[in-house]
């Protein structure tokens, strides 16, 4: 629903998660089946509306004042208004008299009640008469519905604040009477709404762990075959790439496409904290690196620079933060080879080491080194960077293996992180090779 500013509309909290078993109900119980409308007939009573919700004018003795609330949704050109029943114990009462008159005015009504987290003890109203029963409030909307067709859907606020209460297994409780004309049948209806809960669950989940769906795997392969020559070309050059693609369509596309029109800065909220999560997260992965390669204490907190590893390292940069301060990233690619993927990259840096081994008698600076053949092979073996393989290799031989091909590698490295990040090795790496 459009919301469009208004004199009332200063109660206007954040948006509301529809609740599966808030469904449509432009159907009333007692409709005969034939003359139920199909789901897209239902769904489009609740599509392009222009609206507001709650906060509606009162009079004197508390009582809503219908014929008030339907001018000033005239003044706003709405055709939609949703009504809370919280403010008042008289609110469920009030709405019998508000359908029929706001019907005359074409206005169509969607009511919203409150969750748990907002009845008592957490505050200090429940929503009246039926308070925490919505079984029994979906059968008396569905009641409600039956006598007036512009009551078109209802809903419960903050749903995802309460999916303790709400769980998929509730669904199989409710009456025949508030899923009645949902569906070919009450259990049938019952059915589908467990099952549309539980799909809820299942995506808002993949939200939290992002994996790689159809959607992204589409992006990456633009839907080519595996055995074709493009097929294969394709997925060389996206390997690895599954994970950012999913990451900026699923994260970055709900924080740019998944706010209604008017909620600018809810939206820009959303992207800082969601900025700032990857931030601390960043830090987090930077400290328990440093610790598993044997260095402490973690980075200075206090230090801007440390901040803007941490911005780099928890993506929120994305590729970009790679080569913001660079012309390579962090192992050593350039913009190219990060684009092309990992598998070109690793075949150009063979062949530039094989170049310049051939150069070599031309220029000592083309000269290629023991360290240069240890680091491409650190670099391109499987399993050899899992992060909780790398540290003990090191710790065995890699470091010693490097002080053999590049003398004083380790006093270096030390002097390193401590000037940078004030740092010490906690523990001295073997050296079998010394």
């Amino acid at each position: 629903m459009t919301r469009k500013k208004s004199p009332f509309a200063a109660a206007n909290g954040a948006a509301m998660m529809f609740c599966t078993v808030a469904v449509f109900l432009s159907l009333a119980t007692s409709r005969a089946p034939a003359a139920e409308p199909a789901p897209a007939d239902r769904a489009a009573a609740v599509r392009g509306c222009a609206g507001t919700y709650s906060a509606a004018p009162r009079g004197a003795d508390g009582h809503v004042d219908a014929r008030r609330l339907l001018a000033e949704l005239k003044d706003l050109h709405a055709d939609t208004y949703n009504w809370l029943i919280w403010t008042a114990d008289t609110d469920w009462e009030d709405l019998h008299t508000f359908l029929p008159l706001a019907r005359e005015a074409g206005v169509r009504v969607w009511v919203t009640l409150v969750p748990p987290s907002e009845s008592p003890p957490k505050s200090k109203r429940y929503a009246e008469p039926f308070r925490l029963d919505y079984a029994r409030w979906g059968t008396e909307i569905a009641k409600l519905s039956a006598a007036h067709a512009n009551l078109v859907a209802w809903s419960i606020d903050d749903f995802t604040h309460n999916l303790a209460f709400f769980t998929p297994e509730k669904m199989r409780d409710l009456p025949d009477e508030a899923v009645a004309g949902l569906g070919t049948s009450a259990d049938a209806a019952r059915h589908d709404l467990e099952m549309s809960l539980r799909r809820f669950f299942a995506d808002e989940t993949s939200y939290g762990v992002i994996e790689t769906d159809a959607r992204s795997r589409r992006s990456t392969t633009w839907g080519t075959r595996p055995g074709t020559m493009a097929g294969e070309g394709l997925r060389f050059i996206m390997q690895f790439k599954g994970f950012p693609v999913a990451f900026a369509q699923r994260t970055m596309g709900r924080a740019a496409f998944g706010f209604r029109q008017g909620a600018r800065l809810d939206q820009v909220a959303h992207i800082g904290t969601m900025l700032a999560g990857l931030t601390m997260a960043g830090y987090a992965a930077m400290t328990m690196k440093d610790f598993t390669r044997g260095y402490w204490p973690p980075r200075d907190p206090t230090d801007p620079k440390t901040w803007g590893a941490a911005f780099v390292q928890g993506g929120a940069a994305g590729i970009y933060g790679d080569y913001l301060f660079s012309r390579v990233n962090r192992f050593g690619g350039g913009p190219l080879d990060a684009a092309l993927g990992p598998t070109i990259g690793a075949g150009s840096g063979l062949v530039d080491l094989i170049l310049k081994a051939r150069d070599a008698s031309v220029s000592s600076d083309e000269q290629v080194k023991l360290a240069d053949w240890l680091n491409y092979a650190t670099q391109n073996t499987p399993f050899v960077n899992l992060y909780y393989v790398r540290p003990a290799l090191d710790f065995l031989f890699l470091n010693s293996l490097h002080e053999v091909a590049t003398p004083g590698y380790i006093r270096k490295t030390e002097s390193k992180r401590q000037s940078q990040y004030g740092q010490k090795m906690m523990i001295k790496p073997l050296q079998p090779f010394q």
